[in-house]
């Protein structure tokens, strides 16, 4: 009995497929021959504009992502010899703690901060550092 009432669901299915496909194929929803033939014997109206040269006023407007098909990046490039490093010698941080009495864990917390700011310095740009 179920083997039965799925076989008529399926040809039920298919058959209305194919009429669906029939109809959106053949066009039946278009008009009549007849009234075609009507209108093809019909004149059309045509309006002629002389061409001339000019501007145009452009308008743009719209929303969405303009994306371009190709791009160009630009980098700074310098060539050249070095004349002058901005760099002075400091005190060691040695001598800087002694100078100040450090203990051992405020010796280590500094150490801590000098570590992070060179790990910071590793990540920037070459020509930054």
């Amino acid at each position: 009995m179920l083997r039965r009432r799925t076989l008529y669901i399926s040809v039920a299915t298919i058959l209305v497929l194919g009429v669906g496909a029939y109809v959106w194929t053949s066009g039946w929803s278009s008009p009549s021959s007849s009234a075609q033939a009507d209108a093809k014997s019909q004149p059309v109206p045509v309006t002629t504009v002389t061409a001339k040269l000019g501007t145009l006023p452009r308008i743009i407007a719209g929303i969405g992502v303009v994306q371009p098909l190709q791009s160009v990046t630009i980098r700074a490039r310098i060539d050249g010899q070095v004349t002058d490093v901005s760099f002075g010698e400091g005190e060691p941080i040695t001598d800087w703690c002694d100078a100040r009495r450090l203990g051992v864990t405020a010796r280590v917390r500094l150490l801590l901060k000098v570590c992070e700011a060179v790990q910071f310095a590793h990540h920037l740009p070459p020509e930054i550092r």
